[in-house]
């Protein structure tokens, strides 16, 4: 059996502030303060993702649930099974936070709410866990992960930031470049 090599290339796309709603966003006072990510790369390329957001809920924008969505990674010739994002769980103010899931056009959806299922007006720290398996590219010399980690919102972002773990070290030959932009996604 061959020895895994993780990633000799890691792309990861932090979307600092990412306004993708321009016009609402400037008009409201609802945005993501702060954006953390800490993304843990286990051997067998297994993602254990932890992420802590501080958000203003000002004009009620968020409505009944926070939206975290992320691009399910299909099935191809250097992908053998699909991406999948599980074991999910999430605090809302320090307490347990409300969690349901959907998926939609490649689209996989994790809807935060408080306990209460109602977002007061004000700020709140949302953290959200997740185990993201099958993200990684395979091809015979080398592995690619190229990840949006920020994702796209209909707010704008304050201050982000990407945290990357790898607890068995370092892998020979790894290379990982970030790239982040101010603009909404021009697809």
């Amino acid at each position: 059996m061959r020895q895994s090599k993780l990633s000799r290339f890691l792309q990861f796309f932090v979307s600092g502030p990412l306004l993708c709603t321009g016009i609402a966003s400037a008009q409201s006072g609802d945005r993501i303060l702060k954006f953390h990510s800490e993304i843990c790369v286990a051997r067998d390329r297994t993602l254990t993702v932890s992420e802590r957001f501080e958000i203003v809920n000002e004009t009620g924008l968020f409505g009944d649930s926070f939206h975290r969505r992320l691009w399910v990674k299909a099935v191809g010739p250097h992908r053998a099974k699909a991406g999948g994002i599980q074991f999910i769980n999430t605090k809302v103010d320090g307490s347990d936070g409300r969690v349901q899931t959907s998926t939609e056009n490649n689209v996989f959806d994790i809807q935060v709410s408080p306990q209460s299922n109602h977002w007061s007006r004000g700020t709140h720290s949302i953290e959200l866990h997740y185990t993201a398996k099958h993200q990684f590219l395979i091809y015979d010399d080398f592995e690619d992960l190229n990840q949006d980690i920020s994702g796209e919102w209909q707010v704008p972002i304050d201050k982000a930031d990407v945290e990357l773990i790898f607890p068995a070290g370092w892998f020979d030959d790894t290379s990982i470049s970030a790239d982040t932009s101010t603009e909404p996604n021009s697809n």
